[in-house]
């Protein structure tokens, strides 16, 4: 597998790209502290942004969060195979699981507004037996997740350039830390702006380049007779009429299924995404999630569209990297469909923007994973049962360890995992088995008061161990061995996930459900407020009335079993009265507003799952022309529209606090941190 472009412009983009990024960051961050009211010094700042995210930059950020490397990747190799409906299906999948967040992510902000983690809410609920289920089920979302973002972007820029896969895996945590450790959440989010501004920027490039330029295709009517040439040399079986252009795939359906069903726990387990949750401001909160799916479905709609049908019809054609024979299994596995149709189309171009991409992707989504395993063991280990009266200063001090450590660790283990062969495919599929058996007792425990510790706890194990030996039985009973290839058919995937997902169902509703429990949300909206309860707060959930002393200070109780850390703030970590209740306040328009978002969703669901695909599956038609021109116009003016949405809307809704911040810089007037300032809260 020869390399795109020399191995300079790899170490370039890291080293250069790198350094660019961490400069800027920690100039953002010096500025942050003289002239803004927010100081990355302080825990809720480091860890929550001070929750005061507005809507347009959360939107942004959680689509960073989901638009890693291995999803310009995906959806170029899975097109490549199954044709016209895997950009759909794979834009729909994230557009579905983002929507289910939205929901549980609202929950969080009106029933446990104070929690820095979902984890302290486990506590709360269900004591030390139920914090650790909940916390095992986050670090190996965590872990997962973050092998799959580096290894998958460290996979793209070696494919792309041909340097060390293992000095890209170092050296992009690296780069990453250099800017974290001293912004936090927040320069992780003005890091996703940036990035996210780059990365549709390079899709709408790649988009029009494959419609307009060049003789290889130049146009969508060509690209539509190339695919009619590819469907007779290379039919695709399982497809209606073996073609390409057609919607009906057995291949493009069980993805279909495996999108839509085995990646909840991507988002509903990962801490990253409940950070970026608990760092908006609630009122904007349905909102953004409802735009940040539709920008991702944007990324997959568009890319599929474009280099993803681009190098199936181009497989022909000399100048493709993987003529005449298509792209090997090594390829496939790697991803490298859509760089390889790139370089047909744009030349030197097209990987070099994959390597940007892959770059930019991997950065972004990176840092927010490290800022939410920092969070998790300051406030779920350290401060909870190490030292449960720790200050700001200690609690940053762990933060700060828990980045450099948690980057060492991925480093080191994803090292391990590029020397035995496991690659981005097999990571990719290993993410839905690992954490769709959480993905029920998550959700249940921000909105069902029935969910009982036993429910809660055994669902969440039992989820993941019946999800892997299906995965593992399947593999053997259906594909006759276990390899990292067997475990990645489609068959098998779904087995395994779907086996996980239905078991923390069964588990967690079913024991609920024959002792239930009487849980109050009031025992969880006190925390980080000054509250105590008794430890195992589940044991005192069968009360009336929860037993809540609201003006119990920081000092350690003189009987340690009724001391819960996480029902206390911070000392000195940032939080004020003044700013808890601007929160409550928009805590009640978040509620208001619910209804009206939950109807938007269910109709655009309704549109995107039914209306537009069942038609053209059930028919099994191959696509007329007219068809598909008009699914690559939609194509790029999504992309457009998502772009603009992103570049100008967080500039739009917060103008009046970045002409206030370019004021105090004109004339060096810096705040006075011990001052408390007025604060613009409007939405």
């Amino acid at each position: 597998m020869a390399a795109l472009l020399p191995q300079s412009a790899g170490y370039a983009t890291i080293l250069v790209g790198g350094a660019f990024f961490a400069a800027l960051m920690n100039a953002f961050t010096w500025v942050q502290r003289r002239y803004t009211n927010f100081d990355p010094g302080k825990i809720e700042e480091f860890s929550s942004a001070s929750r005061s995210v507005k809507t347009g930059m959360l939107s942004v950020g959680i689509t960073s969060a989901w638009v890693w490397a291995a999803v310009f990747l995906q959806t170029g190799t899975l097109t490549y195979l199954y044709g016209v409906s895997i950009p759909w299906w794979f834009g729909i999948g994230g557009f579905v699981e983002i929507a289910a967040f939205s929901f549980i992510s609202s929950k969080v902000k009106v029933n446990a507004g104070g929690a820095s983690t979902y984890l302290q809410v486990a506590k709360v609920r269900f004591g030390v037996l139920g914090h650790w289920a909940y916390m095992f089920a986050a670090l190996v979302a965590n872990f997962v997740v973050g092998c799959e973002i580096l290894i998958g972007g460290a996979g793209v820029i070696t494919g792309m350039t041909g340097i060390s896969e293992y000095a890209a895996i170092w050296l992009l945590p690296l780069v990453i830390v250099a800017y974290v450790l001293t912004g936090g959440l927040r320069a992780t989010f003005i890091a996703d702006y940036l990035h996210c501004c780059i990365l549709y920027s390079c899709l709408l490039v790649l988009i029009l380049a494959t419609y307009t330029r060049g003789d290889a295709i130049g146009s969508p009517g060509k690209l539509y007779d190339l695919l009619l040439d590819a469907s007779k040399a290379v039919p695709v079986a399982g497809n209606g009429h073996e073609s390409y252009l057609s919607f009906r795939s057995d291949g493009g359906m069980y993805y279909a299924l495996t999108a839509t069903t085995s990646f909840f726990g991507l988002s509903f387990c990962d801490q990253s995404y409940w950070q970026r949750s608990i760092a908006a401001r609630p009122a904007g909160t349905s909102k953004a999630f409802i735009f940040a799916g539709c920008f991702f479905l944007s990324v997959g709609l568009g890319i599929g569209s474009s280099m993803g049908l681009s190098a199936r019809a181009l497989v022909s054609n000399p100048a493709f990297p993987g003529y005449p024979d298509g792209l090997s299994l090594t390829e496939l596995n790697a991803g490298l469909a859509g760089p390889y149709a790139s370089t047909v189309i744009l030349g030197k171009a097209g990987p070099a923007m994959y390597t940007i991409i892959a770059f930019m992707a991997t950065t972004s989504a990176l840092s927010a994973q490290l800022v939410a395993v920092a969070t998790i063991f300051s406030y779920d280990i350290y401060r909870e049962y190490i030292s449960p009266t720790a200050t700001n200063s200690q609690l940053m001090r762990v933060n700060h360890a828990t980045v450099i450590g948690w980057a060492v660790f991925l480093a080191g283990i994803n090292t391990a995992f590029a020397y035995i062969g496991l690659d981005l495919n097999f990571l990719f599929y290993l993410m839905a088995v690992c954490t769709s058996g959480s993905v029920f007792p998550i959700g249940l425990l921000m909105c069902w008061t029935r969910l009982n510790k036993a429910g809660a706890v055994l669902g969440v194990t039992g989820g993941l161990v019946i999800g892997m030996v299906a995965w593992l039985v399947t593999a053997v009973t259906t594909q006759g061995s276990i390899s990292t290839t067997t475990l990645t058919d489609s068959k098998v995937i779904l087995s395994g996930s779907l086996s996980a997902l239905g078991t923390g169902a069964i588990v967690s509703i079913g024991l609920s459900l024959i002792k239930p429990a009487s849980f109050d949300f009031e025992l969880t909206r006190a925390i980080g407020r000054g509250s105590t309860v008794p430890v195992d707060a589940s044991s005192a959930s069968t009360d009336k009335e929860p037993r809540i002393n609201q003006s119990a200070s920081n000092n350690l109780e003189k009987d340690p079993t009724t001391y819960e850390p996480a029902l206390h703030s911070v000392h000195g970590g940032g939080s004020t009265p003044e700013s808890e209740a601007q929160y409550a306040l928009e805590v009640v328009k978040l509620e208001q507003s619910q209804t009206k978002f939950r109807i938007i969703t269910g109709f655009l669901l309704l549109i995107i799952l039914v209306l537009i695909p069942a038609p053209l599956a059930g028919t099994a038609v191959v696509y007329p022309k007219g068809l598909f021109i008009l699914q690559c116009v939609a194509a790029a003016t999504f992309a457009f529209v998502s772009l603009i949405l992103i570049v100008f809307w967080p500039l739009v809704e917060s103008h009046k606090e970045l002409a206030a911040i370019f004021n105090r810089i004109a004339h060096n007037k810096r705040l006075d941190k011990g001052v408390e300032q007025p604060l613009d809260h409007s939405p």
